[in-house]
């Protein structure tokens, strides 16, 4: 499934493909410039996938220059909104049904997300950015005094984390805000 989501209003767009490469990536980036209005900039925040660096995937976002990419760092998909959207349908779509086939399945999360579209509601950081860096410089804090080397993989990585945390908060706000005053009207 590929999915992109408006953080502001909660709308997605959604496809299942039974491939993940980035011949389906590219049908999928063609669905969600069908089905935006023109003159907006689009943030797209993915993750490292390598799909996503396929040179005829680079080449489809130079010749689109109102895409903007902004990839998370490995294991920080968190700061991802689309991954709660992906744990949500996980947990209405996957753990609570029961599948026999894999149409059956992309069939049932097509129509909940199609459902949710019907009554769209964005999803809410319930922590500030304050908390989450107050967070990550405790546990560099605790790795750095542990006797553990600070050159380690955890260490490098909470040290990327903090100021993508920040820099995700402040994109989310930017967009909230954009979006407020600048209303969409949809049919």
């Amino acid at each position: 499934m590929f999915a992109a989501l408006d953080v502001a209003s909660g709308v997605t767009i959604s496809s299942c493909y039974r491939r993940h490469r980035h011949q389906e990536f590219l049908r999928f980036l063609n669905d969600i410039d069908a089905n935006l209005p023109r003159g907006f900039e689009v943030h797209l925040v993915m993750d490292n996938y390598g799909t996503h660096k396929v040179s005829k995937v680079r080449t489809w976002l130079a010749r689109h220059p109102r895409y903007h990419v902004h990839f998370t760092p490995t294991s920080a998909n968190w700061l991802n909104l689309v991954e709660r959207l992906f744990a949500e349908v996980t947990e209405r779509c996957v753990r609570r049904e029961s599948h026999t086939a894999v149409r059956a399945l992309e069939k049932a999360m097509l129509a909940y997300l199609d459902q949710r579209n019907r009554d769209p509601k964005p999803f809410v950081w319930t922590a500030d950015a304050d908390l989450i860096l107050g967070k990550v410089e405790r546990f560099c804090k605790r790795i750095s005094d542990s006797g553990h080397q600070r050159d380690s993989a955890p260490a490098r990585q909470a040290c990327r984390l903090a100021p993508l945390a920040c820099m995700r908060w402040k994109v989310v706000n930017h967009l909230h805000e954009r979006d407020h005053r600048k209303a969409i009207a949809r049919p």
